[in-house]
């Protein structure tokens, strides 16, 4: 990895299209899947819902676009990782009235580690998704998006006024942002 100050760079967009010529090219492995993570502007886990653009020390946008295109041409499938659960306060379009809420009215959130975060209500989630998808596929021509978490976190309940949520309606909240 490369360190420029606070920001630690694990691997650029060319270089994840190299390792992945390697396999294909020098290994013989036909298909297979590449998935970036800590590729948006703000690294790994870091910026929602506000993702893009690309994380210029990695490449930018051109860089994965043109990554996407190489592992693509070798007949791989090419996706991201994305995290839809997650807000982090100071993101432009974070707004805490998409927060989880406890039965107390306060929002599930995160300020003692490094990332102020709020936990997304997965009745917003698709707000964010709706938004980020199509321009992801449009920029990257995605085969596929990794959306982190839906399958390890619990069955949240809301209790937001505007947006409450059942353990049942989170189930098929996180079915529809997995479709």
């Amino acid at each position: 990895f490369v360190d420029i100050g606070e920001t630690r760079i694990d691997y650029t967009f060319d270089e994840v299209a190299q390792i992945t010529e390697h396999f294909a090219n020098d290994l013989g492995i036909e298909k297979g899947v590449t998935l970036v993570k800590a590729w948006s502007h703000g690294g790994y886990d870091m910026d929602y819902p506000d993702i893009l653009p690309a994380a210029e020390e990695c490449g930018g946008n051109q860089g994965l676009a043109e990554a996407s295109e190489r592992v693509r041409s070798l007949g791989w499938l090419f996706g991201v990782h994305d995290n839809s659960l997650l807000m982090f306060r100071d993101a432009p379009s974070t707004d805490v009235n998409d927060a989880l809420i406890r039965t107390d009215s306060t929002a599930v959130g995160d300020s003692i580690t490094r990332w102020r975060t709020y936990q997304c209500c997965p009745a917003r989630m698709m707000k964010h998704a709706t938004r980020n998808y199509p321009r992801l596929t449009e920029l990257f021509d995605l085969n596929l998006l990794y959306s982190d978490m839906l399958a390890a976190v619990p069955l949240y309940e809301c209790f937001s006024d505007d947006h409450p949520m059942t353990r049942m309606e989170t189930i098929e909240a996180y079915r529809e942002l997995a479709e």
